[in-house]
């Protein structure tokens, strides 16, 4: 019975982590706050995402977007870079072209 029940937790884990990037990962902490998606309507506890979406020219935010719906439209995980770092990489990327020019 012991081992049943660690297989099925195992599995439940497993399941999480593995395919949906925005869904909760093990050990993250969230709010039990319940949100309605703006995309597919129904209610969802958190996480919830905000996303701009465009096509022809015509634009929309959706503050609250669930797990689901940014898996299934193909959105991707990203990264925020701290301003500090971009201004450093902006700095590097005007040395280096600068430098380029004096080699001509």
């Amino acid at each position: 019975m012991k081992r049943k029940t660690k297989m099925a937790l195992a599995d439940g884990g497993e399941e999480r982590d593995a395919q949906n990037p925005f869904q909760c990962q093990r050990d993250e902490l969230t709010t039990s706050d319940m949100h309605t998606c703006d995309l597919c309507g129904g209610w969802v506890s958190s996480p919830v995402y905000q996303v701009l979406l465009a096509f022809n020219g015509q634009s929309k935010t959706a503050t609250e977007v669930c797990a689901d719906c940014m898996d299934r439209l193909g959105f991707e995980p990203t990264r925020v870079v701290p301003l500090e770092a971009y201004r450093d990489y902006e700095r590097w990327v005007y040395r280096a072209s600068g430098e380029s020019e004096d080699m001509k």
